[in-house]
């Protein structure tokens, strides 16, 4: 991270991030009764990258954060060419998934993302407040490059690395005032948009000889919600805040969560 106060009004800020991950999976489960046993084993390196710049821009109490995220994500992965019903996944086939079926690199996603961040003061003990910003996550690892298998080869469940990043739009809208400087009253209201979020979908051939399952982008939440917030700020005994918060969540899913073979 780099900071310069640039003049009385305007600090600016920038950074780099580089994260590269190692993840070498050896997990198994079994029946007590040696019935069954299902095992991960697999090596996987994703790389991400992320840099950002902001202004914090400051005039007679009135504050402003704008800055712009740049991220870059490598899942550095195989996808492998196969139709969703294709009998690799089957019994005996799917031990040699890896050697056997055609694949090509993961995509890489580059997204950028706006933030904004605004106070202005109303009189000298309250001000208003208003935050925008994209946000970008990953998929858990176990989205993007599970491979678990039965003993005998069925492949049970897949990851997908070409999966896009989760999105989240949020806003918030707040008002705080200020008791004597000692209490403060916080009002906020805010709504967050949130997209391609993954879930598991269900693949089963006719005979069920292939039935394993994978993750897509097909969810979807809307949340939003007001909070009322007192706080005590100072005090010799006793300091602390009481909150209430009323929140509505609205989720749901694209598309089917279960195809079988026509």
């Amino acid at each position: 991270d780099y900071t310069k106060q640039v003049n009385d009004n305007n600090q600016f800020k920038a950074g780099l991030l580089l994260l590269h991950n190692q993840l070498k999976i050896r997990a198994f489960s079994e029946s007590n009764k040696d019935t069954w046993r299902r095992e991960q084993l697999y090596d996987r390196s994703p790389l991400s990258l992320a840099a950002y710049v902001q202004d914090k821009l400051e005039y007679e109490g009135f504050i402003a954060n704008i800055g712009l995220r740049l991220e870059v994500n490598s899942p550095n992965a195989p996808v492998y060419l196969l139709d969703p019903f294709d009998p690799t996944y089957g019994q005996g086939l799917g031990s040699d998934l890896e050697e056997s079926a055609d694949q090509e690199d993961a995509a890489s996603f580059v997204t950028l993302s706006p933030r904004l961040g605004i106070s202005h003061p109303i009189t000298n003990r309250s001000k208003l407040y208003f935050n925008y910003g994209h946000f970008h996550s990953e998929p858990a690892s176990t989205y993007r490059f599970r491979l678990q298998r039965e003993s005998n080869g069925r492949v049970m469940s897949i990851g997908n690395p070409n999966m896009k990043l989760e999105q989240t739009i949020a806003y918030e809208l707040g008002y705080s005032h200020s008791i004597q400087d000692i209490y403060l009253i916080n009002v906020a209201t805010y709504y967050k948009d949130v997209s391609n979020q993954p879930g598991w979908v269900t693949y089963t051939s006719v005979g069920g000889a292939v039935n394993y399952s994978t993750p897509e982008n097909i969810s979807y939440a809307d949340i939003r919600g007001i909070e009322f917030t007192l706080s005590k700020l100072s005090g010799d005994w006793l300091t602390g805040f009481l909150n209430f918060t009323y929140m509505v969540n609205t989720s749901g899913y694209f598309g089917l969560r279960r195809y079988y073979q026509d």
